[in-house]
C-alpha cells in the first residue's frame, strides 16, 4: 500500500517544505527539500549539503529525489490549472 495520500505523508511534505523554507528563504522558489536535493545532484554538485542529502536520501528510499521532483511538477500543474479555471 502506498502511503502517497495519507495524513502521515502530508505532514511529512509539510515538514519537508518548513524545513526548505528555513534553509532557502530568499528563494522564491517554493520546493521540497528532497526536491532541492535532487536538483543539486541533477547539477552534478557533488559536495554541497543538499547533494550530501539527495545522496543519503536515495540510499534511504532508492528514487526519493526524483520522485519528489515529479511530485513537486504536479503540485505546481495542479496549482496553476485551479488558478486559470
Amino acid at each position: 500500500m502506498s502511503w502517497d495520500g495519507t495524513i502521515g505523508h502530508g505532514i511529512a511534505v509539510s515538514i519537508d517544505y518548513g524545513l526548505e523554507m528555513l534553509f532557502y528563504w530568499r528563494d522564491k522558489a517554493p520546493m521540497t527539500l528532497s526536491s532541492r536535493a535532487g536538483l543539486a545532484l541533477r547539477a552534478g554538485k557533488r559536495w554541497a549539503p543538499s547533494a550530501l542529502l539527495g545522496r543519503l536520501l536515495n540510499w534511504i528510499d532508492p528514487g526519493h529525489t526524483d520522485a519528489a521532483i515529479a511530485a513537486d511538477i504536479a503540485r505546481a500543474n495542479n496549482a496553476i490549472k485551479q488558478l486559470t479555471e
